[in-house]
Parts: C-alpha cells; sequence; structure tokens
C-alpha cells in the first residue's frame, strides 16, 4: 500500500495538530500527500477539489462543528464514499462516539495520536474507499447495461409487433383471392423466421397454430411437434395457473402486462423468459392470441451477478470496519463469522486453525446455519481423503480453494451427505496468514452452486489479506503487551531478591567502569 500515493485531508482549527498528523503520516507514508484546512467550510470545499482517499477531521470546531462537516459529506453522493475518521479528544465519551456514527463517520481516533493506530486507521479506510469506489462504479456500469438491454428489448418487441400488425393488415386487405393470401402467408413467415425470437399464434383453446423456427433453436423442438400441441407443453407445470389466467382476461379484452414466465426445452431444462401477446381478431371477432417470447437468460444473469457483487461488496466494508474497531482475536474472529451470514448471506461461515503436528483443523468461530455441522464433521490436513477438500487444500497451498458444486465433487465426498442435510451447495476456504504461516482458513457456504467466479473470488483474496493484516496486527500488540508484563515481572523479582540479600548488590553500568548499587536501579 505505501507505494501507492495516498491523498489525506485533515481538518482541524488548531495549526499544531495540523503539523502533528503531517509529520506522523509522512513517517509512515513518504510518498502521502497531506491537504490541510482550519475550518469545515474550507475543509468540504477541499474534499469536492481534491477527492482525497481519508478524511481526518477534528470534532470542537467554531461555526461548523465535525459532525456538521461528516453529515454533509454523506450526504453528498460523490463525496460519501470518502471515508471519515474523527480526530478528537472526544473519544471517550459515549454520546459523541453515537453522534459520530449515526452521522456516517467510519472510525475514529483519539488525542493525543498513536502512531501505530493512525497508520492502521489510513490503511483499512484507504480499502474501504477503494472498495466503495469499486462497488459504485460496477453498479453503474451494470445498471447501464441492463438499461441498454431493455431499450433494445423494447425496441425489438415494438418493430416486431409493428411489423406483424402491418402483416395482418395487409393479409386482410387480399384475404378474398386465395392466391394473395398464400403469398401474404409466405411473407409473413420468412420474415418471422428471420427474427432472433420466437413468434407463435394459439386459438381460443390455447393450441399452437403457428411458430417460427426460432422455436427449434429456444425449446428444441421440431416445428412440426409444436403445431397442434397445447402451448402449455413449454409451459414449467407451476405456471400453468397463472398462464390460463391471463390468456382468459385477454381473451375478454382486458388489458394484460407483459409477463416473465419459466419455459420448459424438450430435455425439460428451463429458461427465464418474458412473453408479449395481443388479440387475434377476424371480422371483429376473436379467433385467438399473437405473441412473441423472449428469452431473458443472459439479463437474468447480470442482474444475479449484480447481487452477488453487492453482496461482496458490502461484506468487505463490513470487515474493514470489524478489522478497525476490534482489538480481541476471538471477538474478531466471530465478528467475521457473522458478518459474513448477514452481509455476505452466506448460509454459513466458520474459522478453523490447525496445529503443525497432527493436522486437525478445529473451529474456532461459528454463525449462519451451523446445525451441528462442525460437531459432526472432522478435517485433517495432512490425511487422505480429508487432505483433498478445500478447506485442507487452502491450508496446504496457501490460496484460496473452492467447491462448485458438493452434490458432484468427488473430493467433498467425506462431508457431502452432512452439507446436503443442511443446504449447502458451494464454499470456499480463504487462508489466513500470521507472519509468513497460514494461521488459519475462513470457510464460507452457499445455499447456491456455482456461486464463486472470478470476480468473486478477487474480492475474497481481498477480504483474506484484510483479515490476516488484522491478525498480525492483533499478535503484535499481544506480543508487546507480553514483553512489557515479563520485564515487569523480573523487576519485581530482582527488587524481592536485593530486599532480601545480606549485602549490597551491585551491576556494572553500559560504559562498563562504573559500579551501581541495585537500590539505585530500583529507584
Amino acid at each position: 500500500m505505501e507505494s501507492k500515493i495516498i491523498k489525506i485531508l485533515a481538518i482541524d482549527d488548531i495549526q499544531d495538530n495540523l503539523i502533528t498528523i503531517q509529520a506522523l503520516v509522512f513517517d509512515s507514508f513518504p510518498n502521502a500527500i497531506v491537504i490541510t484546512a482550519q475550518n469545515g467550510k474550507d475543509g468540504l470545499r477541499l474534499a469536492a477539489k481534491e477527492d482525497p482517499d481519508v478524511i481526518l477531521l477534528d470534532i470542537v470546531m467554531p461555526e461548523m462543528d465535525g459532525f456538521e462537516v461528516c453529515r454533509r459529506l454523506k450526504d453528498d453522493k460523490i463525496l460519501r464514499d470518502i471515508p471519515v475518521v474523527f480526530v478528537t479528544a472526544l473519544k471517550g465519551d459515549k454520546g459523541s462516539r453515537i453522534k459520530g456514527l449515526e452521522v456516517g463517520a467510519e472510525a475514529f481516533l483519539a488525542k493525543p495520536i498513536d502512531e501505530s493506530e493512525l497508520i492502521a486507521q489510513i490503511r483499512a479506510m484507504v480499502k474501504i474507499k477503494a472498495a466503495n469506489i469499486q462497488r459504485r462504479d460496477e453498479n453503474v456500469r451494470l445498471t447501464a447495461l441492463i438499461e441498454e438491454r431493455t431499450r433494445e428489448l423494447k425496441r425489438t418487441h415494438t418493430a416486431t409487433l409493428n411489423l406483424l400488425e402491418d402483416l395482418k393488415k395487409e393479409n386482410e386487405a387480399r384475404r378474398r383471392t386465395e392466391e394473395a393470401l398464400r403469398a401474404s402467408e409466405v411473407k409473413f413467415r420468412e420474415m418471422t423466421n428471420l427474427l432472433p425470437q420466437i413468434v407463435f399464434e394459439i386459438d381460443t383453446e390455447g393450441i399452437i397454430t403457428y411458430v417460427n423456427k426460432r422455436a427449434q433453436v429456444m425449446f428444441n423442438y421440431e416445428v412440426s411437434e409444436l403445431i397442434g400441441k397445447s402451448s402449455f407443453v413449454v409451459l414449467d407445470p407451476k405456471e400453468i395457473k397463472r398462464s390460463k389466467e391471463g390468456i382468459k382476461s385477454l381473451m375478454l379484452g382486458k388489458n394484460v402486462e407483459n409477463k416473465e414466465f419459466t419455459l420448459l426445452r424438450k430435455d425439460g431444462s428451463s429458461f427465464p423468459a418474458l412473453i408479449y401477446t395481443s388479440r387475434i381478431l377476424k371480422d371483429d371477432i376473436l379467433i385467438g392470441l399473437r405473441g412473441m417470447v423472449i428469452d431473458i437468460t443472459e439479463q437474468k444473469q447480470t442482474e444475479e451477478k449484480l447481487t452477488y457483487l453487492a453482496r461482496l461488496y458490502s461484506l468487505l466494508s463490513q470487515i474493514n470496519q470489524a478489522v478497525v474497531r476490534t482489538t480481541n482475536l476471538d471477538e474478531l474472529l466471530q465478528k467475521i463469522c457473522q458478518v459474513a451470514v448477514d452481509y455476505g448471506q452466506f448460509r454459513m461461515a466458520w474459522i478453523g486453525i490447525s496445529n503443525e503436528d497432527e493436522g486437525e483443523v478445529m473451529p474456532v468461530a461459528s454463525a449462519g446455519y451451523v446445525d451441528g455441522y462442525l460437531d459432526v464433521i472432522s478435517i485433517n490436513r495432512k490425511v487422505e481423503p480429508s487432505s483433498q477438500g478445500p478447506v485442507s487444500r487452502a491450508f496446504n497451498e496457501g490460496d484460496i480453494a473452492t467447491c462448485s458444486d458438493i452434490r458432484t465433487d468427488k473430493r467433498m465426498f467425506p462431508w457431502r451427505e452432512e452439507a446436503l442435510k443442511r443446504g449447502y451447495l458451494s464454499l470456499a476456504s480463504v487462508p489466513l496468514k500470521l507472519k509468513d504461516r497460514i494461521y488459519g482458513t475462513l470457510n464460507l457456504y452457499t445455499s447456491e452452486n456455482d456461486f464463486f467466479s472470478l470476480d468473486e473470488l478477487r474480492l475474497l483474496q481481498e477480504v483474506g489479506a484484510d483479515i490476516s493484516f488484522a491478525i498480525n496486527a492483533i499478535h503484535s500488540d499481544m506480543q508487546r503487551k507480553e514483553t512489557a508484563i515479563a520485564l515487569e515481572n523480573s523487576r519485581i523479582e530482582l527488587k524481592a531478591i536485593y530486599d532480601h540479600a545480606p549485602v549490597m548488590m551491585c551491576v556494572v553500568d553500559e560504559n562498563r567502569n562504573v559500579f551501581l548499587p541495585i537500590r539505585h536501579l530500583m529507584h
């Protein structure tokens, strides 16, 4: 992250505080750009102009305090993606923290500023902003794609209906002669056969009287197999009742909106489609319905993709917040599992660790629909076939391991029965690192198969990196505290020895030429 140029906006009405922040930032991020403002109005202007990666904001300022500045930032559609960290002496004030979260702040730093905490907050906030911007850009791109596809479908639908109406008028104009009618019929079929959608006609009983050649591609039926058959042969049985009600309403002349249905191919596989219909009249007498079928599989896949990515972006954002706000390792691991279920919408999540000797993977945190699963399964990353599962592979290879479909993946055989009982269909194991070794794995189970595409795996790599960063930070902090406790215990023991010694005890100072009594060292 240090190689990336980080832009930081610091807002504080005291110049000395701004100078301190600049010094701390430049110590750890030499390439950083620090922009400063001494009041809220200038801060808002610079935020809009410079688009910083992080805003460090004081609460107590004249004219416009930090809460109002933060509220205005979060109300702006563009500026709301910039993470805000309150830098204030009010951190211990519960009311101030609650108000800060209500106006949208991501975190707090207490004065005087601890350098290591400032570095950790900046790293986390830069990741949060990058995730926010990526999510916003992806939403814009996918929304534009869906809108363009929708407009294209509407244009095609309008053109097709116009074409059908023109053909209808032409047929009526030439109905007096059999030769003209046959020519018109041939023209109608030739033109509809060129369309990328199915064009059909049914009589008042729902029997197919015409269908173009596109049906052969979409349904895998020959045209001759469909003519004379009930239109319900290509309809999912669950949709028949709704379809009959729609046909009845059309026959009665009522307006029926175009509907989405699940249709069946000859082999029994299904796909989503939009069906557009209109009435066929002859001498003002209803003789049937005419319509068009549009396969919307690609559009539905795009919508699902957008939903999946939104879930993972939300998960990444919430994990970053948990990393910043949690200093206890057990609490952090449990919170990550709960966030994965609440925001990532995974069916179940658990974190396991493994010792180096036996290789058995033991759960230390879990959330979601566990239902005793972790009590009845056993995973050992050193013993086959258990070592071939995703969890063991993530431990052994140090990279994300997945199972796209638990029902068919042979490597999931030891756990398949118990997993399917609980509705698990796919999973991913994300390695978590402590220094240069694999500390554990975050294991995510979904109720959908084929969930983890390249985009999802890329985001999960970021999730693993962020959690690993937090684990290392907490571990380092624990080591510092343990060292401090050991030193204090040694001092106490040494003093106790001195207090009971029959003679004065001395040591040589650092220059090796002066003997100092231990009592002098103690005081």
